[in-house]
């Protein structure tokens, strides 16, 4: 649009126009602010494949717990290795499945496939939500997650 259509006609209109255009755009802002507020709160638990490890991580994939079986102490220290990184990727997969679904319910749209794909090239595939996967937004550890 020129800037001579947009200038031209009923004053009153151009200044509703723009209020309206600022009024939309202070929602679309505000709105994103919750968005990454809610990212920020999530913390997702993984486990290793035998449950012998868990962990506990933020948005960012930052370790917040981790709970280790006694089983798995004997197992060495190459084997615990192992489980806690198969635990900790379990867990990281889950809180970027999580900022992806927050970011699809609350924008959709491209922005959701730029973000998979970012996760999904630190990550690997993120495979497919469950119904619960163990995502939430923070709150007090869980028992042995300390």
């Amino acid at each position: 649009m020129s800037d001579a259509r947009l200038w031209s006609g009923d004053p009153d209109e151009i200044v509703a126009q723009v209020e309206r255009q600022v009024l939309a755009a202070q929602a679309r802002s505000d709105a994103a602010t919750r968005l990454v507020t809610e990212i920020e709160s999530i913390e997702a638990a993984g486990s290793s494949s035998g449950g012998e490890v868990t962990v506990r991580v933020d948005s960012s994939g930052r370790l917040q717990g981790v709970a280790i079986t006694a089983e798995s102490l004997r197992s060495g220290p190459e084997q615990l290795e192992k489980l806690v990184l198969e635990a900790s990727a379990a867990a990281q997969k889950r809180a970027a499945r999580a900022a992806v679904r927050l970011t699809e319910s609350s924008i959709g749209g491209g922005l959701v496939d730029q973000l998979r794909g970012q996760y999904e090239s630190r990550l690997g595939d993120l495979g497919e939500p469950d119904e619960d996967d163990g995502s939430t937004p923070r709150a007090a550890p869980e028992a042995g997650l300390r």
